[in-house]
């Protein structure tokens, strides 16, 4: 029998040992699900409130918009 498949029959790997999984892994999942909930709550209020004309047009250097009435 080669190393590998003695190593395979005992659970062990040269890689990750799968079966030394804790709590971290279920608090990343739920900082993950935050973040990803934070992004789209972000994209939202950027997509309503938000102004897409103001990164199309320049601005003068007193802030207003070149090409708008003031």
């Amino acid at each position: 029998m080669a190393k590998d498949e003695k190593n395979r029959l005992k659970g062990k790997t040269d890689g990750l040992n799968m079966g030394d999984r804790k709590f971290t892994d279920i608090l990343f999942c739920l900082f993950f699900i935050l973040f990803i909930c934070l992004l789209i709550a972000i994209s939202v209020y950027s997509y309503v409130i938000g102004d897409p004309n103001r990164l199309k047009i320049k601005f003068d250097s007193d802030g207003n918009q070149c090409g708008l009435p003031s």
